[in-house]
């Protein structure tokens, strides 16, 4: 079997992390876990001080570095410290997923050389599977997101998987995937530049340059289990402008998207937040 690194970014989230580095730990397919704590106060790093072993490795961070430069400093540390596992698994905390799910996709992917990073099927924490993406991230899907109302779940039946079960895709979502090493080695890792929200796009992106795709195993799953608040309008408001960032950089950067195309995606973007505070005023 293949060595497997796994990377866990953690932001006050101490017991969950915790407690899924010890899950991987006991593991026999997982050979390393590191753990990159950001924004570490006094308690939480004698809470994770506990759990280092030969197994389990934390890197203390005094300030918030954000999800992509979280994930590539535990990337970097299982390069340079752990021998190069051959496969890395980006992980949330709060998640769940069972060792036969993590086994039987690197048995896939190392008989598919062409797959990045595949990821199993996703369930919400209401027990319900969560859509493919349909429509990559662009002009057309900013569009639709404004006039079309669960585009992606109306199409589902476009997907078609392979003879592995696989459906390749555009976005895996950032709670959990497992990546070829040698793909985010080739593609640079993560987005040093992006802090906060589209780095799976991002990331699909760069590995699809680098000659790679991403896919989602359709037969295998794993559980999400975050719970999605009602939030304030001003979170709201808060949360999408560092989405707009975040989006703003993914069209100019990767799209090359000139004044004309970041005035649309400027226009679609503010459509799409006064569309998501008017269906949740309307649910309370």
């Amino acid at each position: 079997m293949s060595r497997i690194g796994v990377v866990l970014v953690n932001y006050h989230t101490t017991r969950e992390v915790i407690n899924i580095a010890n899950t991987y730990a006991s593991y026999d397919c997982v050979d390393y876990v590191v753990v990159v704590n950001n924004e570490t106060r006094d308690d939480e790093k004698k809470e994770l001080k506990s759990i280092c072993d030969s197994k389990i490795k934390v890197i203390f961070e005094r300030d918030n570095i954000g999800y992509s430069r979280g994930n590539n400093k535990g990337i970097r540390y299982l390069l340079k410290e752990k021998n190069k596992p051959e496969y890395i698994i980006i992980s949330n905390s709060d998640i769940e997923v069972d060792e036969n799910v993590i086994s039987d996709i690197v048995t896939k992917m190392e008989q598919l050389p062409q797959y990045g990073a595949v990821a199993p099927r996703m369930i919400n924490a209401d027990g319900s599977i969560a859509d493919l993406r349909v429509v990559p991230l662009g002009y057309k899907r900013l569009f639709l997101q404004f006039f079309v109302s669960r585009f992606d779940q109306k199409r589902q039946n476009e997907l078609k998987e392979d003879k592995n079960g696989i459906v390749e895709q555009t976005l895996l979502p950032g709670s959990f995937f497992i990546c070829r090493t040698e793909a985010l080695i080739k593609c640079r890792l993560f987005d040093p530049n992006v802090f906060l929200y589209r780095e799976e796009e991002i990331l699909a992106e760069r590995m699809k340059r680098s000659g790679y795709i991403m896919g989602v195993d359709n037969n295998r799953y794993y559980r999400h289990d975050h719970n999605y608040k009602a939030e304030s309008i001003k979170t709201i408001i808060r949360n999408h402008k560092r989405l707009f960032v975040s989006e703003r950089y993914y069209f100019r950067r990767y799209k090359h998207a000139d004044l004309f195309h970041m005035l649309y995606v400027c226009l679609f973007e503010y459509l799409g937040l006064i569309r998501y505070i008017a269906r949740s005023v309307i649910k309370r």
